[in-house]
Order: structure tokens, then C-alpha cells, then sequence
């Protein structure tokens, strides 16, 4: 194939994908502000073991990454309620679940678990949305509704998310989620997915800290 063929069909599959996920994302209404996310299948084909009520946090993060990606820049209103999904969905711990109730049986409504490669996701979303810069390139008034008026605020936010990490870390690795729950708390051993995403993610937090001139204190 010559090289223009290739960048050719190279470039319709980029158009495809930015059609495809700028169509299938989904906008709902939470504690009275807009949220955009991203449903776990495109295909209606596919029956989702969870029902439209759940936001699915691995496939918004992933969703709020593309999109940003393969978008021109015009539809930052869309990043900017992505980010406030993203910034929703996260757990008191500090970690984030795979999935969140928003359906109207609020009895549905508790925390779940944090899981660690949700957490991973989540967190790389918001760096590639200009989190950790010192100039914040989207709606500041979004990240004031979580408190975060400031970039120190942020990056505190983003170091607790280390630290509930750091607490789950498994030998030398990471598991998928806590192990909390389990009975053979010492029979669970590192999974090399989720300690690689906690590789990843480190290093891209590391990198992004060494950027600026605050003091923070992670190793």
C-alpha cells in the first residue's frame, strides 16, 4: 500500500471514531448539573450486564480522552461536563468505583468499592484535560463546585488519589480493587494490568509535578 493510501485510510478511521464518539455519548442530569458520559457498548446488539442508570467510569474516562483527542476544539462544553462526571463520580476515599447509580431508586445510591484501575482511568482523564497544569484550560466554575478553586487545590486532589493508592498496594504490585473483603487477605497476589496502570499513572503525576515549582511531597 503507498503511503498516501495508508494516511488516507488512516485518516477516515479517525473520522469514523470521532463520529462515532461524539454521537454515542450520553447526558443526563445530576444533583441539578449536567453531566456528559460514555456508555460501556456502542451497539444496541450487545445487552450491558448494567442498565442506562449506571455511569461507567472506565468508559467515560476513555470516552472524555478520545473525544478531547479527535475533537477540533469547538465543543468544550462537552469536556467540560465530562470533567464534571468524572469529578462526580469519585468516592469519599478519594478513590473512584467502576460504576455509578443515577437512577431514581436512591437506595442504589451508596458508594461502591474503589477499584484500582477506575481509579488510574480517571485520573489520567483529568491530567489530559489540563488538570495538573497551572493554566487550566476549561470551565473553572465546574471545578469550583468540588471545591477546587485553585491549582494547589488540585494537585492535593490528585495526591490523595495517590495515597488511597499507595494504601492498597499489594506486595510490589497492585491487585484489580482492595482486598478488604476477602478472606485470604495473603492469598491475593499483584495483577500485572492494574500495576501497570498505577506505573503509568505515576509516572505521568510525576511528570506533570516536576513541571511546576510547588512543593509536594510524593515519592
Amino acid at each position: 500500500m503507498k503511503s498516501n493510501e495508508l494516511l488516507s485510510d488512516i485518516t477516515q478511521c479517525i473520522i469514523r471514531a470521532k463520529n462515532l464518539i461524539g454521537h454515542e455519548k450520553k447526558a443526563m442530569t445530576f444533583y441539578g448539573k449536567k453531566v456528559i458520559h460514555w456508555p460501556l457498548f456502542f451497539s444496541d446488539e450487545v445487552v450491558p450486564t448494567i442498565g442506562n442508570e449506571y455511569m461507567d467510569l472506565c468508559a467515560t474516562s476513555i470516552g472524555l480522552i478520545s473525544y478531547k483527542l479527535l475533537d477540533d476544539g469547538q465543543s468544550n462544553d462537552f469536556v467540560n461536563q465530562a470533567i464534571r462526571g468524572i469529578l462526580t463520580m469519585q468516592n469519599t476515599d478519594k478513590s473512584w468505583p467502576s460504576v455509578m447509580y443515577q437512577g431514581p431508586d436512591i437506595s442504589k445510591g451508596k458508594q461502591l468499592d474503589g477499584i484500582i484501575n477506575d481509579t488510574c482511568f480517571a485520573l489520567n482523564a483529568l491530567i489530559a484535560c489540563s488538570f495538573l497544569d497551572k493554566t487550566y484550560l476549561y470551565d473553572t466554575s465546574i471545578l469550583k463546585e468540588f471545591g477546587l478553586n485553585t491549582f494547589k487545590e488540585r494537585t492535593n486532589f490528585v495526591i490523595d488519589s495517590v495515597k488511597w493508592l499507595d494504601k492498597y498496594k499489594e506486595d510490589n504490585g497492585w491487585y484489580y480493587t482492595t482486598t478488604a473483603y476477602f478472606t485470604e487477605v495473603h492469598s491475593i497476589l499483584p495483577a500485572a494490568s492494574a500495576t501497570i496502570s498505577v506505573i503509568n499513572t505515576l509516572n505521568i503525576i510525576v511528570c506533570k509535578l516536576r513541571l511546576t515549582d510547588i512543593n509536594v511531597d510524593i515519592q
